[in-house]
């Protein structure tokens, strides 16, 4: 289903993390990290904040791990740009953006409240200080 956002601003930090830890955390998909370093893998975290799309304001923060494709064991900073980013966690602060990314997408979803420190937003933005 196809939705568009006009305006949207988009706050990512990646992370190394060590790859044995990651991938504890994400055993339960199936999924293997991807190893960029012999004992590295990474981690990206997100804060989106859309502005003006077809589901309304709303903030999103995403943990997202970097993971090989299925039945793929590339590893190396040559080969980074194969892997896939699967989403782990994806708080939002809308009822409407949980049921949609749940239902519609299967993202892992869940609601949540959102205070951003450090921005200037302008008054009256929903999730500014």
């Amino acid at each position: 289903m196809p939705v568009q956002i006009r305006t949207a601003e988009q706050h990512m930090a990646m992370f190394s993390v060590d790859a044995d830890a990651a991938q504890r955390m994400i055993d339960y998909s199936g999924l293997r990290v991807y190893r960029f370093r012999p004992r590295r893998a990474v981690i990206v975290l997100m804060l989106m904040r859309y502005v003006d799309g077809d589901l309304g304001p709303y903030l999103e923060y995403g943990t997202n791990v970097m993971v090989n494709r299925p039945g793929s064991e590339e590893a190396g900073l040559r080969g980074l740009g194969s892997a896939g980013a699967f989403v782990h966690h994806l708080p939002v602060d809308g009822e409407f953006t949980l049921q949609a990314g749940r239902q519609i997408w299967g993202y892992p979803k869940v609601l949540a409240d959102f205070t951003v420190r450090g921005a200037d937003y302008g008054a009256g933005v929903r999730g500014a200080d």
